[in-house]
């Protein structure tokens, strides 16, 4: 199983799009998979529901940095190297799917409970974000 199917094989068995993200990758970086499933969990849904940054993306940043972030504050080079590497994601990502925001990606409102039903009923989370998650971890095997 490649990491897109391992990504979302995750996210179809009960994981948030950000935790999907992370479990697949940061076992391999040294962050336990237990652990990556505590860090990713507040980052679905667009930030605990907020609708901001897409969760499969933020579980992607934080995999980016488990590998290129930099541990001395004054190191700019190492700075400047994952900032690229975001940029390079989120251009990609916003490519195929036209923005990073959970909101204008599941194109409904779940801040509001109108739109979390609608949502819910719609089976708007199994038919739109496994896409979201598998794009998310198949650009970052191309770019790592």
């Amino acid at each position: 199983m490649n990491k897109k199917e391992k990504a979302t094989s995750l996210f179809t068995s009960g994981l948030n799009c950000s935790q999907s993200v992370l479990s697949t990758f940061g076992p391999g970086l040294g962050l336990p998979g237990d652990i990556c499933k505590k860090i990713g969990r507040p980052f679905g849904a667009g930030m605990g529901y907020a609708q901001k940054t897409c969760g499969a993306v933020t579980g992607a940043y934080m995999v980016l940095g488990l590998a290129h972030g930099e541990y001395d504050p004054g190191d700019e080079e190492s700075k400047e190297k994952l900032f690229k590497m975001m940029k390079i994601f989120n251009k990609k990502f916003t490519a195929r799917h036209r923005s990073l925001s959970c909101r204008d990606l599941l194109g409904c409102d779940i801040t509001t409970q109108q739109g979390l039903e609608k949502a819910r009923k719609e089976n708007i989370f199994y038919t739109k974000c496994p896409a979201y998650v598998e794009s998310a971890a198949e650009i970052l095997e191309e770019i790592m």
